[in-house]
């Protein structure tokens, strides 16, 4: 969601193929409940949590690769 914010500032003058209702209050609502449940996360299952990022971290050399390797 924080996307469609950067987005709207960088390019305003790209089509809008949908429309965000309540913007910009709907996206910053959104972005908070998802760090609110994200650190809740960390703080009450921190072992399990750690694993999650690491799955998710290791995919950053492969994403990297495949970025470098369309140029």
């Amino acid at each position: 969601m924080g996307a469609v914010i950067v987005l709207r500032k960088k390019r305003p003058d790209l089509p809008r193929p949908y429309k965000t209702w309540g913007y910009p209050l709907t996206p910053i609502i959104f972005m908070l409940a998802a760090l609110y449940i994200s650190g809740t996360s960390l703080v009450s299952t921190f072992k399990e949590s750690m694993f999650g990022l690491i799955i998710i971290f290791l995919g950053v050399p492969a994403y990297i690769y495949w970025k470098k390797r369309k140029k």
